[in-house]
């Protein structure tokens, strides 16, 4: 390793396990955002030691850790003295979420069956395995020369998976019963049949993400976060997650090459890119940068301000850089977005105000106070999807929000209209 990396490195080492000293747990968003971020840095130098990285890019992030964490520190102080919910309004809420979410899993399935048909049609293929090969190639092409045009009815039932995603891991532990709480994970796997026929990994991605963040949140919700789990099932469990993962990025490579045959060396190189080239890339980046004036969340959020036509939000977003031989990748990370947004300064002040909202959040939660679970649980989906882009460049993934905190809110409106 570079020596000018260990300064920063150890200095994010030390500063997140001061952050689990002050917090007690690794899940206040304080900890988290350090720890994550702090295994996000070391796992690239581990794993793909030859790509560069310079120190001035880590130091960045040194900095918006601690952001986040005095950010955590000024939110633990707070408290907002909110009523807490009624038990029985807090079943029914739960009970209506459990409800919507397997409509949606339904939904997403049948648009799944529908796309699938559409795809034979639109291609004009036949019912031969050959055929079925080349159905998630073609989908790719369109993808690639702009010419997307899945029906809007079937686009939406493909959408739904996200919700339901983020619902079924929020709700997974108010249910006993174990087959319905196995239901709530089939998100997922719809997911995985999207990622299929469409050959984006960022569709799976994103549906896991947005489990484990609703899952994440509501161990406050429940009082779990104290409790002391079996580290090594986690670790076990985290392990067997990251190499299904791994299965699937090969599988939707293959298929976005319509079956072809792949080479060891260009599956090894299109995974280590995608997996440990975010770092390099990013500190390549800002260390060449400089700042013209602030664009005030038009990347950071690039899908709403695309959606009301202040910005154009074009495929791929970024242009892929070189970071070793002929290695490229266009992932730079949500650091860059926040830092074109903002500056390298606002960037700080930012995640400062995301480290307090999050820490006011959890002790809302506690109090069973459930609409602080929409902030809690997307700054778990930020944080988790950082080294990628901004979560929020989507404009499905923040209407599962809204969706979600449509249902908290109408919920108990309806039980009074009923009754």
């Amino acid at each position: 390793m570079n020596s000018t990396l260990i300064l920063p490195v150890a200095i994010m080492m030390g500063s997140s396990l001061a952050m689990k000293s002050y917090f007690k747990s690794w899940l206040e968003p304080g900890a988290f955002f350090s720890g994550i971020w702090t295994f996000f840095v070391i796992m690239p130098i581990i794993f793909a030691p030859s790509y560069p990285i310079y120190s001035f890019g880590l130091w960045v992030i040194v900095i918006n850790m601690f952001a986040v964490g005095v950010g955590a520190m000024f939110g633990s102080q707070f408290s907002l003295a909110s009523i807490s919910v009624k038990k029985d309004s807090e079943i029914d809420v739960f009970r209506f979420m459990v409800l919507i979410t397997y409509i949606f899993i339904l939904m997403s399935f049948i648009g799944v069956i529908f796309l699938f048909f559409f795809g034979v049609s639109r291609f004009s293929l036949t019912n031969s395995l050959l055929d079925f090969l080349i159905l998630p190639n073609q989908f790719s092409m369109d993808r690639y020369h702009g010419a997307v045009v899945i029906p809007p009815a079937v686009r939406t039932m493909m959408y739904l998976v996200y919700p339901a995603s983020l619902m079924g891991g929020i709700t997974f532990d108010s249910i006993n019963s174990k087959w319905r709480r196995s239901l709530l994970l089939l998100p997922i796997l719809v997911a995985v049949f999207y990622a299929f026929l469409l050959t984006t990994r960022s569709t799976i991605l994103l549906s896991m993400i947005l489990w484990f963040s609703g899952w994440l949140t509501m161990k406050f919700y429940w009082i779990k976060v104290k409790k002391q789990k079996n580290r090594f099932k986690s670790i076990i469990l985290s392990i067997i997650v990251m190499i299904i993962f791994t299965g699937i990025f090969v599988i939707t490579s293959w298929l976005r090459n319509a079956g072809s045959e792949l080479f060891l060396d260009s599956v090894v190189e299109n995974v280590s890119a995608y997996f440990f080239g975010y770092l390099s890339s990013f500190t390549q980046w800002i260390q060449m940068y400089h700042q013209n004036g602030m664009t005030f969340g038009l990347v950071t959020f690039a899908g709403p301000a695309d959606l009301l036509g202040l910005t154009e939000r074009d495929l791929g977003f970024y242009n892929e850089i070189s970071i070793l031989g002929t290695a490229h990748t266009n992932i730079f990370t949500a650091l860059r977005g926040i830092i074109h947004d903002y500056t390298i300064i606002g960037g700080f002040l930012f995640f400062g105000v995301m480290g307090l909202i999050a820490s006011v959040a959890t002790k809302e939660i506690q109090s069973k106070n459930y609409l602080w679970i929409v902030p809690l649980s997307a700054f778990y989906a930020f944080t988790l999807y950082s080294p990628l882009i901004s979560i929020f460049n989507y404009n499905s993934i923040l209407f599962s929000w809204v969706i979600m905190a449509i249902i908290m809110i109408s919920t108990p409106m309806i039980k009074r209209i009923i009754h």
